[in-house]
C-alpha cells in the first residue's frame, strides 16, 4: 500500500506529518484528510478558543515528498456553510 503524508498549513505555519499513513489510494487519503479537518474544527469548537481554520489546508504528499493534492478545511464544513465560504477562501 502506498504511504501518504497529510501536512497541515494554517496561515503561514506548516505542520509536517513525519510518519505518514498507508492508504489503498489517493481517494482514501483525501477522505482521511477531510475527517482530520472535521476533527480539528470540532476540537476548536469544544475548546471555545475562537480559533478557525478558514484559511487552513491539508497538503497530501506521497512518500517521495511530491504534493499530490490539497484539501481545504472549508470542504470539511457542512454543505450549506461550505457553499457560502468557499468562494471567499478559495485556495490557489
Amino acid at each position: 500500500m502506498p504511504c501518504y503524508f497529510l501536512h497541515v498549513r494554517d496561515g503561514g505555519h506548516l505542520t509536517k506529518d513525519k510518519e505518514g499513513e498507508d492508504f489503498l489510494n489517493l481517494a482514501e487519503a483525501c477522505a482521511e484528510a477531510l475527517e482530520t479537518a472535521r476533527e480539528m474544527w470540532a476540537e476548536a469548537l469544544q475548546e471555545g478558543s475562537g480559533r478557525d481554520y478558514l484559511d487552513a489546508i491539508i497538503i497530501i504528499a506521497d512518500a517521495k515528498g511530491r504534493e499530490l493534492t490539497t484539501i481545504s478545511f472549508i470542504e470539511a464544513l457542512p454543505p450549506r456553510l461550505h457553499s457560502k465560504l468557499a468562494p471567499a477562501y478559495a485556495v490557489n
